[in-house]
């Protein structure tokens, strides 16, 4: 339900920012990897059925598939399109940056979803949605060690290199 409240949200506030509700808006969206992730099929299928039920939104939708030079062509290709929004959940929070200037300074905004892009792109988004990575990490830790009671071993399963989630953990956690 989250998700789905989410992206009809956001569906809702771009489509209304552009102009007025009997015009169609076309929004692409360029996802990290739907192919290996549930959590982004779900992301995906809400997104979809919220741009239906909003009834004027057709929508492009991508699947990077964990590659960021295709996700960079995507946006550059949803650019071309002139759609009136992009939303993207990036692959390499730093790599994306020139591509997501590329569609601010074309004049269509971005939301960047579930994972922050680098501080230096940050100026040319519209906004973010999406969880606060490093209090979620410092939570989930808690958690572990109350439940151990401060006995047994933890092992770190480390993410893609790159990708922004895996980042933020370790920039600010170790």
């Amino acid at each position: 339900m989250f998700y789905k409240t989410a992206l009809a949200t956001s569906v809702l506030l771009l489509s209304s920012g552009i102009a007025h509700a009997e015009t169609t808006y076309r929004i692409g969206i360029t996802q990290n990897n739907v192919g290996v992730d549930s959590y982004q099929t779900t992301y995906e299928s809400a997104f979809e059925e919220a741009a239906e039920a909003a009834g004027n939104v057709d929508v492009v939708v991508l699947d990077a598939g964990g590659d960021v030079a295709r996700q960079i062509g995507q946006m550059q290709d949803l650019v071309q399109q002139q759609v009136d929004a992009i939303i993207i959940w990036p692959t390499n929070g730093q790599a994306v940056i020139p591509a997501i200037r590329q569609a601010y300074n074309a004049g269509i905004p971005v939301v960047v979803t579930n994972s922050k892009i680098a501080e230096a792109g940050l100026d040319f988004i519209a906004a973010f949605s999406g969880p606060d990575n490093v209090q979620q990490g410092i939570s989930s830790a808690e958690m572990m060690c109350d439940a151990l009671g401060g006995e047994g071993q933890i092992v770190q399963i480390s993410g893609q290199p790159g990708y922004p989630g895996y980042c933020t953990g370790h920039e600010k956690g170790g």
